[in-house]
């Protein structure tokens, strides 16, 4: 039996409290899914919905050996594949790290071997003006930088394979797209972003942990749009890692 492929809604979540822990991380596009008719998922998508908070739930990332098989697409990149979804109507998840910008033209796409209900969210990022401005110059073919493959946790084990092959293609489109000018100006910026994202540690040490990380101007300014996301969307990574 091919696999039922659909096109997934992404809603917006806001915590309404400082307090507990958010249930979409700031910087991330999570994805919670579950056996159609799972009460689980129902009532985690009223809690969504009112932007709630609360403790991380160990069993929403627990692995699963049985069950029904999804993966998830952006455009032609992979994100997830052979995540196996329980039947018994307990939620998985999948942290998706996000950089705030827009998504394709397809957006996210599920293809699963049964009946699997999705509920997905994003908790967007603080971004600079400048940042802003920069994501909404990334072409519409370029825009799968925006948002990378899931995270470790309720996956497939071969999720690092998926890892390669995405950037593989990254790759493939900066030799593309980036004259040697751009190249050049690029591994400068890589030393840059790198030296930020030191900084950005020892802020978080400073800060004990409660704080945002941005690129600098000058490295937005260097970059191309797409490799400027590519960059933000590896803060983000980093950060949810």
């Amino acid at each position: 039996m091919a696999p039922n492929t659909t096109a997934i809604e992404v809603r917006r979540y806001k915590p309404q409290t400082s307090k507990g822990t958010p249930l979409v991380a700031r910087g991330s596009i999570t994805l919670f899914l579950a056996a159609a008719g799972s009460k689980q998922l129902a009532a985690l998508g009223k809690e969504l919905a009112k932007g709630a908070t609360g403790k991380p739930d160990p069993t929403l990332d627990k692995p699963s050996k049985t069950g029904m098989r999804v993966a998830l697409k952006h455009g032609d990149v992979v994100l997830a594949e052979d995540v196996v979804i329980p039947g018994d109507g307990r939620v998985v998840r999948l942290v998706l790290p996000y950089n705030g910008g827009e998504l394709g033209a397809d957006g996210l796409r599920l293809s699963a071997s049964g009946d699997v209900a999705v509920i997905a969210a994003k908790h967007e990022p603080t971004l600079s003006s400048i940042e802003k401005a920069t994501l909404a110059l990334v072409p519409e073919k370029l825009r799968h930088y925006n948002l990378g493959v899931a995270l470790p946790g309720g996956i497939a084990l071969n999720n690092d394979e998926e890892r390669r092959k995405q950037e593989e293609e990254r790759q493939r489109q900066e030799a593309e797209h980036a004259r040697q000018e751009q190249r050049a100006a690029q591994a400068e910026a890589q030393a840059e972003a790198q030296a930020d994202r030191a900084e950005a540690r020892a802020e978080q040490r400073e800060a004990g942990g409660r704080f945002e990380i941005h690129l600098r101007d000058i490295t937005l300014e260097t970059l191309t749009p797409s490799l400027s996301a590519a960059a933000m969307l590896g803060l983000r990574r980093n950060t949810l890692l």
